[in-house]
Order: structure tokens, then C-alpha cells, then sequence
């Protein structure tokens, strides 16, 4: 009788595993396609918003959003990669912090293709000012480099960040 209620346990766990892996893979599969226009925001750095809007009569949805394709340096201190974050890229950090800020500005923001990150750690967006996409612009500023989501870089270099008058990295 006891290997019975073994082989209905065993049985059990295993259809229940089974069964998270499918919603689990489903749900890092759903995109949200939009466009919502955003109502509020709040960056949290050069690659991170917090951004609020309508999703239905009276329903507003906030989340914290990596901004999808790009990466930019740490805004503060601690260890990445097992070195210390240097005092350059958290300058570097604090500047495309600042640029995101001030290229947002007040009005005309839209999020679409909200989606889960990678390992479902975090959702990722495209965040539009009008008909610009800001991690475009991040990346022509000379504020953020390209990034798949597939792994984090381990350290930046300082001075990796230079804008040159076309907008772009030397």
C-alpha cells in the first residue's frame, strides 16, 4: 500500500513540474505589444525607469523596465564581477542617468513590447519619446553600449563613454 501512495506522490511531482515548466515558458513568452502612453515616470538610471500607465478605465500599471538593447555603466558603489565598481564609471553612470532625465523631459513618452527579461529576473521595454526610440538615442549619445540580455559585462573601462559631435563613441 505505502509504494502506492509513493508512486502517486512521485507521479504528482512530476505532473506538477511538468506543468510549471509549460506556464513558466508561457509566460516569459507573453508580450505585452502596446503602445501604452506613459502617465509618470522615474529613472533609475541610464538603462532603468519606473514608468506608470493606463492599461484600462481607471487601471494604471507601474513597472520597473530595463530599457531593451542597451547597457550603461553603475550609478553606484559595490562589486561587480568580483572588482570594485571604480569612481569612473559611477561618474559615467550618474551622467547617463542625468542625459535620460533630461531627453525624457515631461510629455510624449510611449512603452510597448514589455516582455521578461532574461532568466524572468526582469522585464525589458522599448520606451519611445515621439518617434525616438531612447535606447537608440542613449546609444548615439554616447551614453550606453549595445547589449543582448544574454549575460552582464563584468567591469567597464573608464572613459569608454565619448561622445564625438556626431553623437557617437570614439
Amino acid at each position: 500500500m505505502q509504494r502506492k501512495s509513493y508512486r502517486c506522490f512521485n507521479l504528482f511531482v512530476i505532473i506538477t513540474v511538468l506543468l510549471g515548466i509549460v506556464v513558466g515558458h508561457k509566460a516569459h513568452a507573453e508580450t505585452f505589444p502596446g503602445p501604452y502612453r506613459v502617465t509618470a515616470y522615474k529613472v533609475l538610471d541610464g538603462d532603468s525607469v519606473v514608468v506608470s500607465f493606463n492599461i484600462w478605465f481607471g487601471q494604471t500599471v507601474s513597472i520597473n523596465a530595463r530599457l531593451r538593447g542597451i547597457d550603461e555603466p553603475e550609478t553606484r558603489r559595490g562589486v561587480k564581477g568580483g572588482k570594485p565598481i571604480k569612481a569612473c564609471e559611477i561618474a559615467e553612470g550618474k551622467a547617463a542617468k542625468e542625459y535620460l532625465k533630461a531627453f525624457m523631459g515631461n510629455s510624449g513618452l510611449r512603452i510597448s513590447n514589455i516582455a521578461l527579461g532574461a532568466f524572468n529576473k526582469r522585464v525589458v521595454a522599448d520606451l519611445h519619446k515621439g518617434s525616438i526610440d531612447v535606447a537608440g538615442q542613449m546609444l548615439s549619445a554616447g551614453h550606453a553600449l549595445p547589449y543582448s540580455g544574454k549575460r552582464a559585462r563584468e567591469a567597464w573601462q573608464c572613459g569608454e563613454f565619448r561622445p564625438t559631435k556626431m553623437g557617437v563613441r570614439a
